[in-house]
């Protein structure tokens, strides 16, 4: 049952974070600002993680050791979220987010390559499950948005 619903979890979480751009241009088309929006970005997942460890009963107390590495996760995460925004407005948004979310790939590969880490028997089949799912969006977008129209430059 464990795998079952951690696959659901990671359709759900790859769907929500593909749908990033649906929401993304229009406000920044209408006017707002991108620091506004990963604010809001920000506060919901805040407030959806805090509901979830309440659910959970789970306590919210961190070690002051683990302050941090969890500030420094955090700056990059939004440095991550920051540079993806700002592609938005030199590139068509389907070409920005398959270049942003193919570093799981490519950094199992660098793994692998250069720091020999070993291969477990689902590193193959993942690797390939993201190839695939790129190569499809980046695909669609290829054909269908080639000329541009997504970017916010226009």
């Amino acid at each position: 049952m464990n795998k079952v619903n951690g696959f659901l979890y990671g359709l759900l979480s790859s769907a929500s974070f593909g749908l990033i751009p649906l929401f993304t241009i229009p406000a920044m088309q209408a006017g707002m600002q991108f620091e506004s929006i990963l604010f809001y970005r920000f506060l919901f997942a805040c407030m959806a993680l805090g509901g979830i460890l309440l659910i959970n009963g789970q306590s919210f107390r961190i070690s002051r050791r683990d302050i941090p590495s969890l500030l420094l996760l955090a700056i990059l995460y939004l440095m991550s979220a920051v540079f993806l925004f700002w592609g938005y407005k030199f590139m068509a948004s389907g070409v920005a987010t398959t270049i942003h979310f193919m570093y799981p790939v490519l950094t199992t590969l660098v793994m692998m390559l250069f720091f020999k880490e070993k291969k477990s028997g689902s590193y193959p089949v993942e690797i390939q499950r993201q190839e695939v799912s790129h190569f499809s969006a980046f695909s669609s977008f290829f054909y269908q948005h080639w000329d541009m129209h997504c970017t916010l430059s226009q």
